[in-house]
C-alpha cells in the first residue's frame, strides 16, 4: 500500500508546487473567507483519486471495490476506501506559506490500515500501516517514527484556529494547558501538525472542529510511533466514515502527556 499512496501524494505535490505562490489558484469561499479551495485542491483531490484507482486495478481490484471519501464533495462506498485531504492547510497555501500538506489514509473493510503525509515544499513524508510500524522520509533519508517521552516543559503544543475559533470551549483548553508546555503555536495545518507530533517536533496537538479527512493518517501514524489520539473526556477517537460531516475533538501526545492533559480538561 505504501507504493500506492506514495505515488499519489507525489503526483499530487507536482500540481501543487505548479500553484505554489502563483496568482492562478483561482481561490473561491466555501461558506466564508476562513474556509476557501483552490484549483490546486480540486485538481490534486482528482490527480489522487486517479493514481489510487490506476494502482489498485493493477492489483486486481475492482473499482466497484473501491471508495473515497475527499474533502472537495467526494463520497464513494466501497471495501477498500481512501479518505483524501488534497491540501491540509489550504489557507497557508494559498497565502504562500509552505505549511501545508497532502493527506490520506486508508481504510480496508472499515479498519484504519494505512496512513501518508507529504510536505511537498520540503519533501517530508511521513507513513505507516497498522503493525507495521512508522516512518519518515525527509529529502530522500528514511528514519524509523518512536515518540519520545518529554517534560512537556521542554515540549511546544500546537492547535489551529480559524473556524476552530468559533468553539468557546477551546480557548480556555489552550489557556489551562499554556503553562505546562514551552510555547503554543497555530501552525494551520492539523494532519502536518500530527505528523510532528509523531515526528516528536510538537509535543501535544489539540484541536476541536477537523474532519475525518484532517485526521485519518495522522492518528495511524501517530499509533505506529507509539502515540495516542484522544478525544476531550479522555476516550480513544472512533473515526465515522459514514457521516463525514461529523467534526472531531481531539488530542494527541505521548501516553505519559495524556494524564497531564486529562488533568487540565
Amino acid at each position: 500500500m505504501f507504493k500506492i499512496l506514495q505515488k499519489a501524494v507525489l503526483e499530487a505535490a507536482k500540481i501543487q508546487l505548479k500553484y505554489f505562490r502563483t496568482a492562478e489558484l483561482d481561490v473561491s469561499r466555501k461558506t466564508d473567507h476562513q474556509n476557501i479551495v483552490t484549483i490546486a485542491d480540486k485538481q490534486s483531490q482528482d490527480c489522487i483519486q486517479n493514481v489510487i484507482l490506476q494502482e489498485m486495478k493493477k492489483e486486481g481490484i475492482s473499482a466497484d471495490d473501491i471508495g473515497f471519501i475527499g474533502e472537495e464533495d467526494l463520497q464513494d462506498e466501497g471495501s477498500h476506501v481512501f479518505v483524501i485531504d488534497p491540501i491540509d492547510g489550504t489557507s497557508n497555501f494559498a497565502s504562500g506559506i509552505d505549511y501545508f500538506c497532502s493527506s490520506i489514509a486508508y481504510f480496508k473493510e472499515g479498519v484504519l490500515t494505512a496512513g501518508i503525509i507529504y510536505r511537498p515544499v520540503h519533501d517530508e513524508l511521513y507513513y505507516a500501516e497498522k503493525g507495521k510500524g512508522a516512518f519518515c522520509i525527509i529529502q530522500g533519508t528514511q528514519l524509523p517514527l518512536a515518540m519520545k517521552s518529554v517534560d512537556t516543559k521542554d515540549l511546544m503544543m500546537s492547535t489551529n484556529f480559524g473556524e476552530t475559533m468559533r468553539n468557546a470551549d477551546q480557548l480556555p483548553l489552550i489557556e489551562r494547558l499554556m503553562p505546562s508546555y514551552r510555547g503554543v503555536r497555530a501552525f494551520g495545518a492539523v494532519a502536518l501538525d500530527l505528523a510532528k507530533v509523531a515526528g516528536n517536533e510538537i509535543g501535544t496537538s489539540v484541536d476541536k472542529g477537523p474532519f475525518v479527512w484532517d485526521i485519518s493518517a495522522g492518528k495511524i501514524i501517530i499509533e505506529e510511533a507509539g502515540g495516542v489520539v484522544f478525544d476531550w473526556v479522555g476516550n480513544d477517537v472512533i473515526l465515522d466514515l459514514s457521516n463525514r460531516s461529523k467534526r472531531y475533538s481531539l488530542i494527541a501526545c505521548h501516553p505519559d502527556t495524556k494524564k497531564l492533559v486529562l488533568s487540565r480538561l
